[in-house]
């Protein structure tokens, strides 16, 4: 299995946005493998939800 580049994978500019994305394990990207129901909350949501 070849990794894939970072640059190759999700915009910085959306990443951003998903707080759960910013996770590293021993200084490299979580990658989460999830399903339409997932936990993968946008900010804009964290902070509406918690206002």
């Amino acid at each position: 299995m070849n990794p894939i580049p970072e640059k190759n994978t999700v915009p910085l500019h959306v990443r951003n946005d998903f707080p759960s994305l910013q996770r590293k394990h021993r200084g490299k990207p979580v990658i989460y493998f999830d399903g339409p129901a997932g936990t993968q909350v946008p900010l804009a949501v964290i902070h509406a939800i918690s206002e």
